[in-house]
C-alpha cells in the first residue's frame, strides 16, 4: 500500500499529465470520488458522494470535467447525454473538503472550492426523495428546486 508521500506524488503527476487527478474512496458499501487539479484552472473541484463502480467512476468524472469548463451555478442541471441529468451544488458545507476531499484540501487549503454532483435515482428523483442508494447522498450545499 503506498504511503501518503507516494499518493501525493501520483496525484501531482496525474495533474501535470492530465490536468486533474480523480480520487476514488471506497468505505464498505459507500464510496465517493473527487477531482484534484481543477483549482489550478481556477475552477471548483468536483465531488460525487454515491456508490459508483470504480471502473465507471473515473471515466464519469473525466466526462464531467470535460463538460464543465467553467463553474456552473448551484442548482444547475448537467446533461451528459444519459436519461437524467446531474444536479450541481456549491458544496459550502465544510465536510466537502474536510471529510470527503482530503487531498484537495491538503494541496490547496482555502484556495480550493467544491461543487457536488448529485445523482438521481432510476426514476430521475433527487435526495432526499429518491430510492436507495441515491437517497444516502448528503447534500453539501444549497439546493434549488
Amino acid at each position: 500500500m503506498p504511503d501518503s508521500d507516494d499518493i501525493l506524488r501520483i496525484v501531482r503527476g496525474d495533474i501535470v499529465r492530465n490536468g486533474l487527478s480523480v480520487i476514488y474512496v471506497a468505505d464498505g458499501t459507500d464510496s465517493h470520488l473527487y477531482t484534484v487539479g481543477r483549482t489550478n484552472r481556477h475552477l471548483p473541484e468536483l465531488l460525487i458522494v454515491c456508490p459508483i463502480a470504480p471502473s465507471f467512476a473515473i471515466d464519469l468524472m473525466k466526462a464531467i470535467d470535460d463538460a464543465m469548463p467553467e463553474r456552473l451555478m448551484t442548482g444547475s442541471m448537467l446533461d451528459l447525454g444519459s436519461q437524467f441529468p446531474l444536479k450541481v451544488l456549491d458544496a459550502e458545507d465544510p465536510r466537502a473538503l474536510n471529510e470527503y476531499a482530503l487531498i484537495a484540501q491538503h494541496l490547496y487549503g482555502n484556495k480550493a472550492t467544491m461543487q457536488q454532483l448529485v445523482l438521481p435515482d432510476l426514476q430521475g428523483r433527487f435526495p432526499p426523495d429518491c430510492a436507495p442508494p441515491f437517497n444516502r447522498q448528503p447534500l453539501l450545499g444549497p439546493t434549488l428546486h
